[in-house]
């Protein structure tokens, strides 16, 4: 929408209002809400849980837990992802550095996606898990295959 129009419509009392100039699509892949003919519940958004995550300065001593998907997410101080850490390496020295384990390629998924599109790559066979991120690479959460075999 253009700027003149975000301002008239905040004018008219509306307060959820946004100047957007990147796109639909973009829009949709930053996890913002849409109408349209797919439901909310057909979008990968809607079967994201909470990740486990841990910093790339951290230690593996600072892991706890057992985390969603068997993977703690590598985040930076803005959500950003750049990585994942398997659950197995709780095994090594308490003082090893989280920056000198972590799997910079991570398999990412976009809360626009359809459920169904999903469901077909876990039926691939090569994934577990899938992170899903908004456009600019912030966390929203993970879904494991098991979440996509449950609602599928």
């Amino acid at each position: 929408m253009s700027p003149r129009a975000a301002c008239r419509l905040t004018q008219l009392g509306f307060t959820d209002v946004y100047d957007y100039v990147e796109g639909k699509a973009a829009w949709m892949a930053s996890g913002l809400p849409v109408v349209g003919t797919v439901r909310d519940d057909e979008r990968v958004a809607s079967l994201a849980r909470p990740a486990g995550t841990c910093t790339i300065g951290a230690t593996v001593g600072e892991l706890d837990g057992e985390p969603p998907g068997n993977v703690w997410v590598v985040v930076d101080d803005a959500g950003v992802v750049h990585g994942e850490v398997r659950s197995a390496v709780a095994r090594l020295a308490p003082t090893t550095a989280i920056a000198d384990v972590v799997q910079p390629g991570v398999v990412t998924a976009r809360p626009s996606m359809r459920v169904s599109e999903l469901a077909e790559k876990f039926d691939e066979g090569f994934m577990s898990h899938v992170v899903v991120t908004r456009l600019d690479g912030t966390l929203i959460g993970i879904i494991e295959r098991e979440d996509v075999q449950r609602r599928w």
